[in-house]
């Protein structure tokens, strides 16, 4: 494990993470003070833990508003992959009818 320390919201946290991610959590805990500067901006100030709490639900909001979309484009994906197959599956059956009805004229041909 290793140790880092942060700064979120002018207070100092020391943290352990897994080695390799601390670059990856320091710009997380930037990004949550980000958005406690953002509400205290918008709402004034206020206690740290009711900003850190408000932060926490617009972060949740932002995360659950993605996973949603994401859902929906999955599906739409999903729908346009299955109606790409049907065309694709017709397209190949008209093209080995064509193919039938070819050989099959060919065949007359020849007992001609």
């Amino acid at each position: 494990m290793a140790r880092i320390t942060v700064h979120i919201d002018q207070k100092t946290y020391h943290l352990e993470c897994e080695e390799g991610q601390q670059n990856y959590i320091i710009k997380l805990t930037q990004r949550l003070g980000e958005y406690i500067s953002n509400i205290r901006a918008e709402f004034g100030e206020m206690h740290h833990q009711q900003a850190a709490i408000m932060a926490a639900l617009m972060a949740i909001d932002e995360l659950t508003y993605a996973r949603l979309k994401q859902k929906k484009l999955t599906k739409e994906l999903e729908d346009l992959t299955a109606k790409d197959t049907a065309n694709t599956a017709k397209a190949i059956l008209e093209a080995a009818q064509k193919i039938k009805a070819i050989a099959e004229s060919l065949t007359l041909e020849q007992t001609n």
